[in-house]
């Protein structure tokens, strides 16, 4: 039976054919937590500001308490997530988004926008906060670095075509318009997952990490040891905060995203700032994203060759770089260019690995405990950044001191990452396969 057990490596593009098709769905619950709400704020702000007059700071201060309000979202699915499955979660979030879509496409007043703009943050979390990363640890506990590296392209996806969707689509016909064609995506979306996705890959008749080795019984009897495991786990919400690498954790990834994110979501106005117009910022978006999307499996590439870790260097490397660039010479197209590509790398790879990193330090069974608490301690901080870039950029009118901020943020991310154990302390697949040794051993001595 030790020999059944023993897993050989698979390929690490060998997701499967269901694996595939999980994963390449996945992509759009990525696409929908990100894109509207953080890379279209790019254009709907300038645009709304101009059209309706109103001030840009409190509909960019809406997003950052949508991310905060987002916390609770994550408490909620958290719990939710364990009792009823990762796919049913996305379903009910794909129906929030739905709603919060159609209520923005209808709002007359800053009151009313911020309202549609934190549900929306508030549902987009069952899919792209929660949903999707339990989803991959169920289905790649082991090559979770390539489902990262593959599914979260939507990201870059999400970057590429919502401002230009916006730009069109809302001078046009007005944000009611926008709101049924984005609402009607996110319909296909929800589609998709009733058609395709199940909860693990033992539900779709396939194995975890398409790692056909253990017979089928065996896997079915390692997924209810599984299962009875999560309901006495140790790895209480207690003790998850008592831990050093929780806060390591949040710490060094926290600061990756929050200066990333904070970025990427002002993007636009920071390159009108240095001079250039708003085409310049919302088409080169669109020109650098095919570039950008290679980072995300170069991400995951480097996550199953080399380690976490060592990606995570490599995105805060891009960080700086960019934001260097963006510093001394960002008035210069070229150069803002190359920067905008370099922040594009640098979200596109740090996305991926607070998921991979908590996967590794907890396992595929203590993934959901573990991922309620980095989940919201990481969105806090990548909320965090949009306001306080815009924050210091209204005070200093100019974004400058925001950009060194951040470089200085990316500084600390680089300290805590190396600082971090990224040893596996939750219950690992060996620790299951040895209790069902020991379960075949009882039987065979009665």
């Amino acid at each position: 039976m030790a020999d059944d057990l023993k897993k050989k490596k698979t390929g690490m593009w060998n997701l499967g054919t269901r694996g595939w098709v999980v994963t390449i769905i996945s992509m759009f619950y990525w696409l929908s937590g990100s894109s509207l709400m953080t890379d279209g704020l790019n254009t709907l702000v300038p645009i709304l500001s101009e059209t309706k007059g109103w001030d840009s700071t409190p509909m960019m201060l809406a997003a950052t308490v949508g991310g905060w309000v987002s916390v609770v979202a994550m408490i909620l699915f958290g719990r939710l997530v364990r009792k009823f499955g990762a796919r049913n979660i996305i379903l009910i979030s794909c129906v929030g988004m739905v709603g919060a879509t159609l209520l923005l496409g209808r709002a007359d007043s800053i009151a009313m926008y911020t309202i549609a703009v934190i549900a929306y943050y508030f549902v987009a979390v069952g899919a792209s906060g929660i949903g999707v990363q339990v989803l991959g640890a169920e289905w790649f506990p082991r090559k979770k670095g390539m489902f990262m590296g593959i599914s979260t392209i939507g990201i870059t996806l999400g970057a590429m075509t919502i401002n230009i969707f916006i730009m069109k689509v809302v001078p046009a016909g007005g944000m009611a318009l926008m709101s049924y064609y984005y609402s009607g995506f996110i319909v296909l979306i929800l589609i998709l997952t009733l058609l395709f996705v199940k909860n693990t890959p033992e539900e779709a008749g396939c194995y975890p990490d398409n790692d056909p080795t253990v017979p089928k019984e065996k896997l079915i009897r390692l997924r209810e040891l599984g299962e009875e495991y999560r309901k006495t786990s140790e790895w209480t919400i207690g003790k998850l905060l008592k831990c050093k690498q929780t806060w390591m954790i949040t710490l060094g990834w926290g600061f990756l995203m929050m200066c990333a994110g904070g970025i990427l979501t002002q993007m636009v106005p920071m390159l009108m700032s240095m001079g250039h117009e708003m085409t310049f910022g919302v088409y080169l978006f669109t020109t650098l994203g095919p570039t950008g999307i290679l980072f995300h499996p170069i991400g995951g590439v480097i996550d199953a060759k080399w380690g976490t870790k060592a990606g995570s260097f490599c995105a805060v490397g891009l960080l700086a770089l960019g934001t260097i660039l963006l510093l001394f010479g960002g008035s210069s197209k070229m150069v803002a260019a190359v920067g905008a590509l370099f922040f594009l790398g640098a979200m596109s790879m740090g996305s991926n690995f607070t998921m991979s990193i908590t996967t590794s330090v907890w396992g595929r069974y203590d993934f959901p405990n573990a991922w309620i608490i980095i989940a919201i301690t990481t969105r806090v901080f990548m909320s965090s950044g949009i306001v306080l870039i815009a924050l210091i950029a209204n005070a200093t009118h100019n974004y400058t001191v925001s950009l060194i901020f951040m470089l200085a943020t990316a500084a600390l991310s680089a300290i805590f990452i190396g600082l971090t154990n990224a040893k596996c302390i939750g219950r690992t697949e060996a620790e299951m396969s040895e209790t069902l040794l020991n379960e075949a051993a009882e039987l065979e001595n009665l």
